[in-house]
């Protein structure tokens, strides 16, 4: 008996104390707290400690530890086991995105690289699963470099086929998503992205994916600290870092918008950034803002480089988001002064307005009508140049080409070579003619102006592919794909362009593709 009692005393001081229920329950706050400052290792380390207690508190904590691991129905489970107890009322409730979550995904199938794990819905989106993981990958490895941070644990990527789904998983509003032209969401640890079919001619979906990744990191390495136009202003700066170096892309048509805001004084105040960008009133608010704060990040990429950057966000997190005190560290003015020697900076860069609305940057969800190709006419600002555009597209439309170009070329004389809907119109009318290499040519400034306007890059490549470069052709095809990977015509002249290149393979892969859309 003696024997036996000492072994319970040994087995007694080797076994793990349990922990007392306050222990439990403050230790679960704190694990809320970290998941809240994004901090996940942190607080797996307090999920470990608490994986044997079974106090709501805890099991609260646990399911939305296991949540924000991507694991929805551990996280449902213990979430259940939970009961009706509830955090502070400063602590967000989770448990309606999880169940949202769990909905969205549980028909979805799953692919992992070694960094990330892509979930989508079966059938046309699987065109995205391999550009996605090729995408990512590089723009995690960039952007360690870049930030000095990189998640050490697989994040996980969702692609919604439909509106509805963002809009529950985010708890944004369809309204606001529509409004503000909001695509794609980083939250709960997480990229939830639409798919590009949700929008009539797709979007810059891997551009998308790098900017969103780009919250994430900033979010795991400076938590919550980072108020929402910093946010927003690196990841616009770092959101082409998965394909060129950091910088950002201006396009005229943003340069515009900014130029007339300046003019107007109609700029975006950062406060009515906060708390979201999402919840801007107009799409062209949002684009505005977006390019207020990229030119803010390139101007202050322009004094300290990418370290600069860097320190910024690890003097964020130090000075527990004083924001002023951080900015006095690194660049030795508060954010009031950058403000200030931004719109100094601008004034002395002469920004220019063009003399017609191209809203290139706006999200056209499908089923929100048809564009109107008259309505964009009549945005030209100047008369003569709006007439004869308009009777060169009555002319083309009535399959009359060559009179067709002729009035274009006088639209051009007077507008220029950089609108895109008329250098489009042209080349389209060329393209008929025969006029392959006319047609290319027109197109060289509009794809500068407007990078992700999917119809250049189509009929460039058709130019292309027509005077027989097929390998000229295909980066417009690859862009085209990083725009509307749903478009059949992008398929049809990959496969030529890699039969005439003799790449059996990629053209087999590209039949298939067209299969999958149904149009093989």
């Amino acid at each position: 008996m003696r024997r036996f009692g000492l072994l319970l005393v040994i087995l007694a001081l080797l076994s793990p104390p349990a922990f007392a229920a306050d222990d439990a329950a403050s230790l679960a706050l704190k694990g809320l707290k970290l998941l809240d400052n994004w901090q996940m290792e942190r607080a797996g380390e307090i999920a470990e400690k608490l994986a044997d207690d079974e106090s709501p508190g805890t099991l609260y904590f646990l399911g939305r530890y296991h949540f924000e691991r991507g694991d929805y129905e551990t996280a449902l489970d213990y979430l259940n086991g939970a009961g009706d107890w509830k955090p502070s009322a400063r602590t967000p409730d989770y448990a309606p995105f999880l169940r949202a979550a769990f909905d969205n995904v549980k028909r979805m199938k799953r692919t992992q690289s070694e960094h990330f794990e892509i979930r989508f819905e079966p059938g046309k989106d699987e065109l995205l699963v391999e550009a996605a993981i090729e995408t990512l990958e590089k723009a995690r490895a960039a952007l360690a470099e870049d930030l000095g941070y990189a998640p050490p644990e697989r994040i996980v990527v969702e692609f919604y086929p439909r509106l509805e789904m963002l809009s529950a998983g985010s708890g944004l509003s369809m309204e606001a998503l529509r409004t503000s032209g909001t695509i794609a969401v980083c939250k709960w640890n997480r990229l939830m992205v639409s798919s590009p079919r949700v929008a009539v001619y797709g979007y810059a979906w891997r551009d998308t994916l790098n900017h969103e990744y780009v919250h994430l990191v900033i979010s795991r390495a400076a938590g919550d600290t980072i108020p929402i136009w910093l946010h927003e202003g690196l990841a616009k700066m770092h959101e082409l870092r998965w394909r060129r170096p950091p910088g950002g892309e201006l396009t005229p048509s943003a340069e515009s918008l900014l130029a007339r805001a300046f003019k107007e004084n109609k700029l975006v105040t950062l406060d009515e950034m906060h708390p979201s960008m999402a919840l801007l009133p107009s799409q062209d608010h949002a684009a505005l803002a977006y390019t207020q704060v990229l030119t803010m990040i390139q101007w202050l990429h322009g004094l300290k480089g990418e370290g600069g950057l860097r320190a910024l966000v690890q003097a964020a997190r130090d000075e527990e988001g004083d924001l002023d005190r951080a900015f006095l560290k690194v660049y030795s003015f508060n954010v009031r002064g950058l403000e200030l020697n931004w719109k100094q900076a601008m004034q002395r860069r002469h920004l220019k307005e063009l003399d017609y609305d191209f809203d290139d940057y706006k999200i056209l969800f499908a089923g929100s009508g048809e564009p109107d190709p008259e309505a964009e006419i009549r945005k030209i600002k100047t008369k003569r140049g709006r007439d004869y555009m308009t009777l060169g597209k009555l002319l083309k439309d009535r399959r009359h080409p060559e009179a067709a170009v002729a009035e274009f070329k006088k639209a051009t004389a007077t507008l220029g070579p950089a609108n895109p809907l008329l250098m489009n119109y042209l080349a389209d009318s060329e393209l008929e003619l025969g006029h392959y290499q006319e047609a290319y040519h027109g197109l060289q400034a509009v794809l500068a102006y407007a990078p992700n306007y999917l119809p250049s890059h189509l009929r460039a490549a058709q130019a292309l592919t027509a005077l027989n470069r097929p390998a000229d052709a295909l980066p417009h095809l690859e862009t085209a794909f990083a725009i509307n990977p749903f478009d059949p015509r992008v398929y049809k002249l990959m496969e030529t362009c890699y039969d005439k290149l003799g790449l059996k393979d990629k053209a087999d892969q590209a039949r298939r593709n067209l299969e999958r859309l149904g149009e093989g």
